[in-house]
């Protein structure tokens, strides 16, 4: 595989990578007064399924830039060690993604964490830098902003946290409160649907790929709730009228008798 190093135009939702290549996403959450940040990383493969994900704390910072540099940072070496080496690195920063992006030796006071990602980055075995608008990197964020309240860093394989699950279904696919229980319906028929199917030995989803399916049947449901309904049926008349002009009217009916398979039909 060959690597591109040319950020790519910021896009407003998030898109699966290439195959046999994973999306590395991760976003940060300032903590307002402290100094300090959390940061979030997730990774996912083309089926939009969770391979690995993290929540973890960040040090006292002196911009926001520099939080999302050490996150980068933070975010793919937790890739390399959980294993993956073909990634689609993406950030919502676009400085910060510009910055790791090139190949130049960056002077800036940042230069040193910038050098290091692009470090990381050459030891890969293909990469490339995106960059997306806060709006499509909403897995990563809600990852950021449960960091906020853990006392230690937390990672999961193919997994995301119990307690982070439902903010993915509804922020991470743009869900709205209102929708609660629909999510909660499709959630359970999905985990009863995946029993009955391993009670009787056949093959299940991955529970990695459990918040995409939620999200994909939740939009298909709400998508097939705005379609036109039918066009009504023409009110039925209580007496026999003649045509229009130059139309003529076919009138048909049918009896049904006891005997099997025995009918009449009739038509003027």
């Amino acid at each position: 595989m060959g690597a591109e190093h040319v950020m790519q135009p910021a896009r407003d939702t998030w898109q699966p990578p290439p195959q046999l290549v994973f999306k590395l996403n991760f976003d940060v959450a300032v903590l307002s007064g402290l100094n300090i940040f959390r940061y979030g990383a997730i990774i996912q493969n083309e089926k939009d399924e969770v391979m690995a994900a993290m929540a973890a704390k960040g040090p006292e910072v002196f911009c926001s830039k520099e939080a999302e540099l050490l996150a980068c940072r933070k975010a793919i070496e937790f890739a390399v060690d959980v294993g993956f080496s073909e990634l689609v690195i993406e950030g919502d920063n676009s400085s910060a993604m510009k910055a790791i992006s090139t190949l130049k030796i960056d002077q800036s006071m940042l230069g040193n964490v910038i050098g290091d990602i692009q470090h990381l980055i050459r030891n890969l075995h293909w990469v490339r830098i995106d960059c997306i608008r806060k709006g499509g990197n909403r897995e990563a964020h809600v990852l950021a902003k449960f960091a906020r309240n853990i006392i230690e860093d937390m990672y999961w394989m193919e997994d995301v946290p119990p307690i982070a699950r439902e903010a993915l279904y509804q922020d991470a696919k743009g869900v709205p409160d209102e929708h609660s229980a629909e999510i909660f319906a499709i959630t359970a028929w999905l985990i009863w649907n995946r029993r009955n199917s391993l009670h009787f030995g056949r093959s299940v989803h991955p529970l990695a790929s459990l918040c995409a399916m939620v999200g994909n049947h939740l939009h298909e449901f709400l998508a097939a709730q705005d379609l036109k309904p039918a066009l009504p049926l023409p009110p039925v008349l209580r007496q026999w009228r003649p045509p229009k002009a130059n139309q003529y009217k076919v009138n048909f009916d049918a009896s049904v008798f006891k005997e099997p398979n025995l009918h009449r039909g009739y038509y003027t």
